[in-house]
């Protein structure tokens, strides 16, 4: 009926620009393929706003065109992402996973989803500081283990509630009791 056909139209509408405006990035690309039906790369047919920011590309320039002739960097993740791309596409898939790019020194988390017939969907988050401070947390807790294993004096690390997570002891004499019955208590 016509009124529900309006309101097919006016749930679209909110919903591409709901799109349109969302923080993630937003693609739409298609498969190309080569004459043994392989794909070989993709284009961009849409991308949103933030797509543009976290790329730092201009989606009227990029609509269209193909992610070999855009992309100058980095030859080893085109062949990858195409290949990624490709099959998830093809298989009708869809994948979450994370991608680093050294040349940017970002990382971002796609989600990709098959549309059929040559078709995806990317949604891409930029997870930079995130992995970023689970690096410099790595980093810290390395160095502090270091200078845990160094110091030979008897230490004790103890949680926020008292509780002992560790113990460090040059001998085992330096100890009244053995240390699991106070580690975690």
């Amino acid at each position: 009926s016509v009124p529900t056909l309006r309101m097919k139209e006016k749930f679209q509408h909110y919903i591409n620009l709901a799109i349109e405006k969302a923080q993630f990035g937003f693609a739409i690309h298609e498969i190309i393929r080569d004459e043994d039906k392989r794909p070989v790369d993709f284009k961009f047919v849409h991308v949103n706003e933030a797509f543009e920011t976290l790329s730092g590309l201009d989606g009227s320039e990029i609509e269209n065109q193909s992610f070999i002739s855009i992309s100058k960097k980095e030859p080893a993740i085109k062949l990858e992402w195409i290949r990624q791309y490709g099959n998830f596409s093809l298989s009708g898939a869809s994948k979450r996973f994370e991608q680093h790019l050294a040349f940017a020194e970002k990382w971002y988390e796609t989600q990709v989803y098959s549309l059929g017939e040559d078709m995806f969907a990317a949604i891409v988050s930029d997870i930079t500081l995130a992995k970023n401070d689970n690096h410099e947390a790595i980093a810290q807790k390395e160095y502090i283990e270091t200078i845990f294993r160094a110091i030979p004096d008897l230490m004790f690390v103890l949680d926020s509630e008292g509780q002992f997570l560790e113990v460090k002891s040059g001998s085992i004499e330096d100890l009244y009791m053995p240390a699991a019955s106070f580690l975690g208590k």
